[in-house]
């Protein structure tokens, strides 16, 4: 975001460890001139690429609201080395901003597998989950910017009596903001209605630096306000020679505001911003870094004690996280509106609305679009429950300025309840989503239950009832998931209820396809014997419409996987999950070669070699040629004539006396096994039938003439 909305957050400390030849954009840098030290970093760039340089202008671009730009950079320096997981969780959150959710899932996953409780990540990861359901909030506003929108930035709309009074670059300042170049903001308000004046604040409100962010007590005498630092007009400054921003106070008297030392909690060595008040007047809510907090920028509250506010509160962590909580507002209702982004949502900040429980405020809930977008939206106020209201974003704007937007519901129609709950089951240790997980649902007021299985990409639905609870949970290979609690009490008649469910299981799933050789089609209803070579366990499956099939595999393992059906023959496939780690692992992936039996047509047994210059059946060979004995078993009708196939060394005539004794061998064996000599014939077709190109003269490597040595079979008769 611009300079006007982030000097009101929070100061970023970056790394210092300046290089020589940018030496001026390091010091642009130091001073927080980020669009100084743009300018010299992509001259520098220009000459030469340096990682570590592209890291501070992908910062600079970050933080003057550039996320394109930013993550450009961000993804050039990452890719060069400079790989620190804080600048990972900047560029996914780049991409997330830039509407890349399935990048900026990879990037998060990624550093969720260096720390699986990386809670950023983890939020990033959920926010692409919810994705669709947050854009499909958007039937419910129609959203339209206001008249008084100028060019620059305008944002941080808030109520005085029937004025809306809000921040804005819009006039000329004595001088330029360092961070962006532009002008230092002012207060300044409008009629409600609509049509009328712009006017400054009257009085002693609006300095010479940054202003804005205002909040009005419900009689309209009283403001609370965020400005720089200052005392009697001179600047403060903390310990490491950093403005802080604070809270500052004003009464109206006599028509125009006088400062007044309303506010006792500011400091030099951190910021305090964007005030609230409840309609009562007894209780502020504030943004703040200050020591104490959950991370980055927090929300805190004060109580009035009758003479004086009490020291400040943390919200805790139901409604603060690792990053940063902004622009509150308290409604008539005692409901916190406030942006964050560290809650799941679309982008960078995202509105977010947590209902006050008997002093308590809940685990917020995003707005959804079109209040939100993948940019910065904040500064939402209303008066009627967010039925109507005003926010701020720079979805618009190419360079990162904000505007003020007014929202209103769309007219609901007589109710017609269209609950819906959408869920995903995750591997608990991968978060890799897991098909074929069976879901039961119970409505915990009725005792009913109903049932689903998640689909390819671990998705499930459920149609829900209203004034409802329901318990939700489920299982796969005999091994349950969490089990969570969801409501559609207190929603809307058209609620999305999105849960995501954890499966904990140490083993490793195969995932397979059973594939027609010929056509590439699935094949169905494929009977698919796995064996664990280790302890002979066998278990059985069946292929789907798409020719899937799923087992679970032990670690540190060894399979078998063979297949069975009328009139078809499956070749033998083996598994391992020896060497797979299952924090980064979850499947192993396989396919299944089936090929319908036509009467003269070849099939090749793979994974049947012979040794050179040898017809006896080796060991690996032994597990295929057991798979064929199976097939006719089952099939006792069936005649076949086994052939035999040669690599180019040695001479013809030798070649084809040793493919006709490999047949000869393959045949023996069957007959060995208990197959009738009747339904078989062998014939060898030496080196006449090559399936590469290694023939006589050329040099091939031994892989390569093992391919040759083959065998293969035809149905004479079914």
């Amino acid at each position: 975001m611009t300079k006007k909305i982030i000097i009101l957050l929070l100061i970023s400390f970056l790394g210092k460890g300046l290089l020589a030849q940018v030496e001026k954009g390091d010091e642009a840098y130091e001073e927080l001139s980020y669009f100084k030290a743009i300018e010299y970093y992509e001259k520098s760039l220009q000459k030469k690429k340096d990682p570590a340089v592209a890291l501070r202008l992908a910062h600079s671009y970050r933080l003057t609201n550039n996320t394109e730009s930013a993550e450009q950079w961000y993804e050039y320096a990452i890719n060069s080395g400079q790989n620190n997981p804080e600048d990972r969780l900047f560029y996914a959150k780049m991409l997330l901003s830039n509407g890349k959710t399935s990048q900026a899932r990879l990037q998060a996953e990624a550093l969720t597998a260096i720390n699986a409780n990386n809670l950023n990540a983890l939020n990033i990861i959920k926010a692409c989950d919810i994705r669709d359901i947050l854009l499909k909030a958007g039937d419910q506003y129609i959203v339209t910017p206001v008249a008084f929108n100028a060019p620059g930035a305008d944002f941080c709309p808030t109520y005085w009596n029937d004025n809306i009074v809000f921040t804005s670059d819009r006039g000329e300042s004595e001088e330029k903001s360092k961070w962006t170049g532009k002008n230092f903001t002012s207060i300044l308000y409008t009629p409600i209605t609509g049509g009328g004046e712009i006017e400054l604040l009257k009085g002693e409100i609006n300095s010479k630096y940054d202003d804005g962010a205002a909040v009005f007590s419900a009689n309209g005498e009283t403001m609370y306000f965020t400005t720089q630092n200052t005392n009697k007009g001179k600047t403060r400054y903390s310990k490491d020679n950093t403005n802080q921003m604070m809270i500052a106070g004003a009464r109206q008297i006599g028509g125009t505001w006088k400062l007044e030392d309303l506010f006792p909690y500011n400091s030099t060595e951190f910021t305090s911003a964007h005030p609230a008040l409840s309609p009562d007047g007894n209780t502020l809510i504030f943004a703040s870094d200050r020591p104490g907090g959950m991370g980055g920028m927090d929300l805190w509250k004060c109580d009035w004690s009758g003479s004086t506010w009490a020291i400040p509160v943390n919200l805790g962590p139901t409604v603060n996280t690792s990053s940063n909580e902004i622009f509150p507002f308290l409604d008539a209702e005692g409901t916190l509106v406030f942006a964050s982004t560290g809650w799941p949502g679309l982008g960078a900040l995202d509105i977010f609305i947590s209902k006050n429980d008997n002093g308590q405020f809940v685990e917020p809930l995003n707005a959804g679009a079109p209040i939100n977008s993948s940019k910065d939206d904040f500064g939402c106020i209303t008066k009627d429950g967010m039925n109507s209201g005003y926010f701020c974003s720079n979805i618009n704007s190419p360079d990162g300025l904000e505007d003020i937007y007014q929202f209103k519901r769309k007219p609901v129609p007589a109710p017609v309840y269209n609950y819906k709950m959408s869920g995903v089951v995750v591997d608990k240790f991968t978060q890799i989503p897991l098909p074929g997980v069976v879901i039961t649902l119970e409505n915990t007021k009725t005792g009913k239950t109903e049932t689903t299985t998640t689909s390819d990409n671990g998705r499930f639905e459920f149609a829900l009832k209203p004034n409802s609870d329901y318990s939700v949970k489920g299982i796969k290979n005999n091994i349950n998931t969490d089990t969570k609690i969801e409501t559609t009490v207190g929603r809307g008649s058209n609620a999305l209820v999105f849960t995501q469910l954890e499966h904990n299981d140490p083993r490793f799933t195969l995932r397979g396809t059973a594939i027609n050789r010929k056509s590439g089609q699935p094949v169905e209803d494929v009977d698919i014997k796995l064996l664990n070579i280790s302890n002979l366990a066998e278990v059985d499956a069946k292929t789907d419409a798409k020719g899937k099939f799923f087992f679970q595999l032990e670690q540190n393992s060894n399979y078998t996987i063979t297949g069975q059906k009328e009139n078809v023959f499956t070749g033998v496939k083996s598994a391992s999950t020896q060497g797979l780690d299952r924090s980064t692992d979850l499947y192993v992936q396989l396919t299944l070669n089936v090929d319908i039996i036509e009467i003269g047509k070849e099939i090749a047994l793979e994974d049947i070699y012979f040794d050179l210059n040898k017809a006896d059946i080796r060991p690996d060979a032994a597990k295929v040629m057991d798979n064929i004995l199976d097939f006719l078993l089952k099939n006792p009708t069936v005649e076949i004539e086994l052939t035999s196939h040669t690599d180019a060394r040695n001479t013809q005539e030798y070649n084809q006396a040793l493919s006709q004794r490999r047949a000869d061998s393959t045949m023996a064996y069957l007959i060995k096994k208990g197959i009738d000599a009747s339904r078989l014939s062998a014939k060898g077709y030496g080196e006449t039938k090559l399936v590469n190109r290694c023939a006589d003269g050329v040099n091939c490597s031994e892989a390569e003439h093992q391919q040759n040595r083959r065998t293969a079979f035809k149905v004479l008769k079914m």
